[in-house]
């Protein structure tokens, strides 16, 4: 059986860092650039707002600016000439506990990313009602943690699968997998069966319905308590992501 990764990627996040400490940023075009100088720094993080006006990762920060002229251009701190890269590490760290206190097997993978293994988890309630342990599971997490959030597992406008599409076929008691059905897709998931979708298209669909529940949840206790916007993707292993 295939392993169940999830993996939590912070959005722009040098640029988040600075907004929560410079919240009259926010929804304005922003970028991070270390290493100021003559060139105005390499531009390491750019908002998505920045992004929609030409500015991208890798410029120098006097291009930035001529290409968005508005543009709010942060500096990376340093300290004895070197990136301080500190309060976005911190930061990085509130985010880890934040997903920790949904799960235990959270991997760091950089300042900004991080792997959650829920393959266990699944073990734990494979014959269990699968709607009523994520609720009960997010519920008892959101008691511990806020008491202002919805319980609402509606994907979002931006949530899509990037699969392989299996459709099932009856054997039988036994469902098995029509290969010669299968293709690549893109399908939104913003529709009311979103879970039955996932269930009856895919291979582990119950799996993967349930970490895309879990998934919503963790993201959303992530803007509650730190502030921060993330995206996420769920897969069999890493190298997927």
């Amino acid at each position: 059986m295939n392993r169940i990764i999830i993996l939590i990627d912070m959005d722009c996040f040098y640029v988040q860092v600075e907004q929560r400490e410079q919240p009259e940023t926010q929804n304005k075009p922003c970028a991070v650039a270390q290493y100021n100088g003559s060139t105005g720094g390499g531009i390491i993080a750019v908002s998505y707002e920045a992004r929609a006006r030409g500015v991208k990762r890798g410029m120098w920060g006097k291009t930035a600016l001529k290409t968005c002229d508005d543009l709010i251009l942060f500096e990376v701190p340093e300290k004895r000439g070197k990136a301080d890269l500190a309060k976005y590490r911190a930061a990085g760290a509130e985010v880890i506990q934040c997903i920790s206190e949904f799960v235990n097997n959270v991997e760091r993978a950089s300042i900004d990313e991080a792997y959650v293994d829920i393959t266990g988890l699944w073990f734990c309630i494979v014959f269990c009602d699968h709607e009523k342990f994520v609720t009960d599971f997010v519920t008892e997490q959101l008691e511990q943690n806020t008491h202002s959030m919805t319980l609402d597992t509606t994907p979002t406008d931006e949530a899509y699968v990037m699969a392989q599409h299996r459709p099932y076929t009856q054997s039988s008691d036994v469902r098995t997998v029509d290969s010669t059905s299968c293709n690549a897709l893109s399908e939104s998931l913003n529709r009311p069966d979103w879970k039955e979708f996932l269930i009856e298209s895919f291979a582990d669909g119950e799996r993967y319905a349930l970490a895309s529940a879990l998934t919503y949840h963790i993201r959303k206790a992530i803007l509650r308590r730190t502030g921060f916007r993330c995206s996420a993707g769920v897969a069999p292993n890493k190298v997927s992501q």
